[in-house]
């Protein structure tokens, strides 16, 4: 979301309520969207998804072509824009994203009290389990465990009425770089 708020944002039919309406406001498809949260009352965040699945980032880029891919941790381009597709981040470059959710969609400990608490003091034991907008597997959605409800961050909204997969990736053409992850450790200064 372009917005921000505090961890006290009202639980998730309010986070949902607000999913909508941004998506409204920036003239994406009707929805209906759900936050990607959860809480550990029982709510885990891959069984608010609906029928969704195969999601696009705002620019058209996929994101996750599958419900099998977004919950085993196939992300294809990081979840970085807004509902209006501008890169979300902070004066550090930086943005956190509250999810209380493990990259397998289920409810971590980190949920601010059912995302009702924004602020308990210095001996606060409901802390908040956050993604990263720019994450890939597992960060985008488990990256800061155990920070501060009071911490404003960002939601995710996901699309959950479509079902449909998103455009193919392109194959590489003639001259384009390549890149890899080689198989051999290494450390610096060897």
């Amino acid at each position: 979301t372009s917005t921000v708020t505090d961890g006290a944002f009202g639980g998730l039919d309010a986070a949902d309520v607000a999913c909508t309406q941004l998506a409204a406001q920036a003239g994406l498809p009707p929805g209906p969207y759900v936050a990607w949260l959860s809480t550990r009352g029982g709510a885990d965040a891959r069984d608010r998804l609906g029928t969704g699945s195969g999601w696009v980032r705002t620019d058209g880029k996929p994101f996750a072509r599958s419900r099998a891919d977004l919950l085993g941790g196939r992300i294809l381009y990081p979840l970085r824009l807004d509902e209006r597709g501008r890169a979300v981040v902070d004066a550090d470059n930086l943005a956190a994203v509250f999810t209380g959710t493990a990259p397998d969609g289920t409810a971590t400990f980190g949920d601010c009290q059912g995302w009702t608490l924004g602020s308990c003091g210095s001996d606060c034991v409901f802390p908040a389990d956050s993604g990263s907008p720019g994450g890939g597997t597992v960060r985008w959605t488990a990256a800061l465990t155990g920070s501060s409800c009071a911490r404003v961050q960002h939601l995710y909204c996901l699309g959950i009425g479509t079902n449909a997969p998103p455009p193919a990736l392109p194959a590489p053409g003639p001259g384009q770089a390549k890149l890899w992850l080689s198989t051999v450790p290494y450390l610096p200064g060897e």
